[in-house]
This record gives C-alpha cells, sequence and structure tokens, in this order.
C-alpha cells in the first residue's frame, strides 16, 4: 500500500526536508508564530481535508493546536518529485 500524502508531508518535515512559502513565512511573521510550532504540532493535528488534486502539488488541511494551545490551521502540500513538504500557509482559526 502507498505512503498517504499526511505520512509523506510528516516523513518529510521530521527529516527537514521542508520549504517554506513567501506566503506562509509572511503569515508567520504577521501571526508571531514560529516555525518549530507549526512543525512539531503536525503529528497530533486533525486532518481537514485531503486535495490530492491541487496544483502545483497535492496539500492537506490540518487543524493544529500551538504550544500555547492556539488552535490553528495550517495547509501543507506535497512535491514528490523532490520528496519535499512544504508550508503554504498557517491562520488562526478564530479570527
Amino acid at each position: 500500500m502507498p505512503d498517504s500524502l499526511r505520512s509523506n508531508i510528516e516523513r518529510a518535515v521530521a527529516d527537514d526536508r521542508l520549504l517554506v512559502s513567501d506566503h506562509a513565512r509572511r503569515r508567520l511573521r504577521e501571526r508571531r508564530i514560529l516555525l518549530w510550532q507549526v512543525t512539531s504540532g503536525l503529528s497530533e493535528g486533525k486532518l481537514q481535508a485531503e486535495r490530492a488534486d491541487a496544483r502545483p502539488h497535492p496539500a492537506i488541511e490540518v487543524e493544529q493546536v500551538l504550544p500555547d494551545g492556539k488552535p490553528v490551521k495550517v495547509i501543507w502540500s506535497y512535491d514528490p518529485g523532490e520528496s519535499e513538504a512544504r508550508l503554504v500557509t498557517v491562520h488562526y482559526l478564530d479570527r
């Protein structure tokens, strides 16, 4: 059975094969969220949607909880050609 999109993303993040989009960098900075806060909560996050046909790469939406208890929605994508996860964006759920 092939690995799931989520497991590929989790493995890439754990192996530090992660790119952060310019958009995500801006959103992290604006929201005062550090990258480690998002990456550390991925495996415990609740999968909200999987978009295997998303372009340019398949993506998942994950509801995560930051270490301070704030819930966020994080969009992750996966580049199978490079075996890399990509952080697309992050935002607070209550905003």
